[in-house]
């Protein structure tokens, strides 16, 4: 009842926390003389819901999951799509491009991974202990994931990145995220975006994760960056 789910969501909360520290002193650990800015873009590799996710579905969490009949499918979708892409990289040592699971993305089984480093470091009291049982199983992930190569920088970062590097022309990029009902009654998100005055994305969908505010930034980069290179041509010397 809501006791058993209260009790579900303040685990998740505290392995989240446990996540945290695991990932920083691996990779603190493993780059001793990188920057912050490197360790950051580092840690957003291997410290995500999608690569969460396949951690979970390897460790075969999702069998021991109360889950509905819709949720259960959509495991098997998942599980599916993830078998798929694996057969297609058979012999190739890159890892599997997690991006390309967005369409069948199941959060929940990154917040099952959590709650149980949470329920662990409940009864062992000590992040030391802890350590020592998740690392060894999330180093191998780490180690594949966490390399300059694999930088996949959020849509939203590069966008402020571009705000900071173009000063002048960027200054009045902004965004606004709304919450309502349309017409059929359902609740749906509503992104917008503007340069100026002037909108230049907007996005609707029925549900809001980490993948929808992703398609939304990763459209409205597109069209800032589309308007400035035509601004940057027109500001050329004839």
């Amino acid at each position: 009842g809501d006791v058993y789910k209260r009790q579900g969501i303040n685990a998740e909360y505290m392995g989240n926390g446990v996540a945290d520290y695991v990932v920083s002193k691996y990779l603190y650990s493993k780059y001793p003389h990188a920057d912050p800015c490197l360790l950051h873009k580092l840690k957003i590799c291997c410290f995500n819901n999608q690569l969460f996710c396949v951690i979970a579905v390897d460790l075969g969490l999702e069998k021991y999951m109360q889950a509905s009949r819709r949720l259960r499918n959509e495991l098997e979708t998942y599980k599916s799509c993830l078998t798929g892409l694996r057969y297609s990289l058979a012999g190739n040592d890159k890892p599997v491009d997690t991006d390309e699971l967005d369409h069948c993305f199941v959060k929940v089984l990154s917040d099952v991974l959590e709650a149980v480093m949470g329920e662990v470091m409940c009864e062992l009291q000590d992040f030391g202990a802890v350590e020592k049982v998740f690392l060894p199983l999330l180093v191998p992930y780490f180690d594949a994931y966490a390399t300059p190569a694999n930088f996949k920088e959020h849509p939203k970062s590069m966008l402020c990145e571009m705000v900071y590097r173009e000063k002048g022309e960027m200054k009045n990029v902004r965004w606004r995220k709304v919450s309502k009902e349309d017409r059929e009654g359902f609740n749906v998100v509503v992104y917008k975006g503007w340069l100026a005055d002037t909108l230049v994305a907007q996005a609707k969908f029925r549900y809001e994760n980490y993948i929808t505010e992703k398609k939304f930034f990763k459209k409205m980069l597109k069209n800032v960056e589309a308007i400035l290179s035509e601004y940057h041509k027109r500001s050329l010397p004839a």
